[in-house]
């Protein structure tokens, strides 16, 4: 599970950031802000956390057009995952 949760990360990363984010560039400084927005759309299914993936994607795209590296983007999306799984856990367990 921890190696399809890597790999979806990874590949979530490389479209998003790595790949989109950089043809979006036409669209000036808002470039980041819409990649976000569609990166936070794109996880629909999880309606109920859409806002907070919606401030977690912003951050990440930021962070990626500022430093033009795609590494601190990975390394937020697997704190992320990681924070909101623990929480999850702790919630189902104490339920």
């Amino acid at each position: 599970m921890l190696f399809t949760l890597l790999l979806n990360i990874f590949a979530e990363e490389i479209y998003f950031r790595a790949w989109l984010l950089p043809k979006m560039y036409s669209l000036g400084k808002w470039s980041w802000i819409i990649n976000g927005f569609l990166f936070a759309l794109y996880h629909t299914y999880q309606l109920w956390l859409f806002p907070t993936i919606f401030v977690v994607s912003l951050a990440t795209t930021l962070s990626v057009y500022l430093s033009k590296s795609i590494l601190p983007a990975f390394t937020i999306h697997i704190i992320a995952n990681f924070l909101l799984g623990i929480i999850t856990i702790t919630v189902l367990v104490l339920k």
